[in-house]
């Protein structure tokens, strides 16, 4: 279809643990809301948007306790690009498509892959505490389908546990 596919490895998913999933949210316009029970600075996010229309819309992941600081991964109905911290790659929605983030934190790297056509990667320095995640909208409502999140394991066998 003329259109390059970016997905995140699917071996990736043999390193999830805990999932936490939370299901038909409202963000009500012009506010923040704090996904309790979801936090971490190792970690997966899958969030589905109901097309979204909002003029501003998206989330911070690694924030502090009121949804605020952090990372912010966001977009508007008409942008053309995808805001991810200090990096802006294009990326547009069509009208009336959902929107799929998968995100992937890894203490200062934020990895988020849109739709499965567009990704970035950004850095942010954080402060131990601030491990939340929140949800913001501006200019309309939001309407989210599905967070879903996973601890992350680590590749490497811990230290003692006598695996080579």
């Amino acid at each position: 279809e003329g259109t390059l596919l970016i997905k995140p490895l699917r071996e990736l998913k043999k390193l999830r643990s805990e999932q936490k999933t939370v299901t038909d949210l409202t963000v009500k316009s012009d506010s923040t809301y704090l996904l309790n029970g979801i936090s971490g600075d190792t970690m997966e996010l899958e969030l589905v948007l109901d097309a979204p229309a909002a003029k501003e819309f998206g989330l911070k992941v690694l924030c502090d306790q009121e949804g605020e600081k952090g990372l912010t991964i966001s977009s508007g109905k008409g942008s053309k690009t995808l805001n991810v911290g200090y990096i802006d790659p294009p990326f547009e929605l069509q009208e009336g498509e959902d929107l799929t983030l998968r995100i992937f934190i890894d203490k200062n790297m934020v990895e988020v892959f849109a739709n499965d056509r567009q990704a970035a990667v950004a850095w942010h320095d954080y402060k131990p505490k601030d491990l939340h995640v929140s949800l913001f909208s501006k200019g309309g409502d939001l309407m989210v389908k599905r967070v879903s999140a996973w601890q992350i394991n680590s590749i490497y066998p811990k230290a003692g546990s006598g695996q080579k």
